[in-house]
C-alpha cells in the first residue's frame, strides 16, 4: 500500500486541513532543487536565504540495473487509478509517472 499515495493523503486530509500540506513531486525537486526549496520555505514560513549544498551524490556501491520495459508497463497499470485521483488531490498533471 505504500505506492498508492492517493489513499494514504486522503487519510492526513481527514486530520489536517488541505492548506497546511504542501505536495513536493520528487522528480521536480531534483530538476530544479533551488526553485522548489524556496517554494518550501516559503510554505514553513522560513527564511529561504538559505545556502543549501544541492550537489546529489548516487550510491555507487548498488548500481541499479534499467527497469524491464514490461514491469514498468505493469505498475503503471497498476497505479494508474491512484495516479489519477492524486492528481485531484493536490490539483497537478501527474504525466512524468505515466512514461513508458
Amino acid at each position: 500500500q505504500r505506492g498508492f499515495y492517493a489513499k494514504q493523503i486522503k487519510k492526513y486530509l481527514k486530520l489536517f486541513p488541505e492548506e497546511n500540506m504542501m505536495f513536493v513531486i520528487f522528480e521536480e525537486f531534483i530538476k530544479e532543487p533551488t526553485n522548489i526549496s524556496k517554494e518550501i520555505f516559503k510554505f514553513l514560513g522560513v527564511q529561504s536565504e538559505l545556502q543549501l549544498n544541492y550537489n546529489i551524490r548516487e550510491n555507487k556501491s548498488c548500481e541499479a540495473s534499467p527497469m524491464d520495459l514490461k514491469l514498468r508497463n505493469t505498475l503503471i497499470d497498476l497505479f494508474k487509478d491512484d495516479v489519477k485521483e492524486l492528481e485531484q488531490i493536490i490539483g497537478r498533471s501527474l504525466d512524468i509517472w505515466r512514461k513508458k
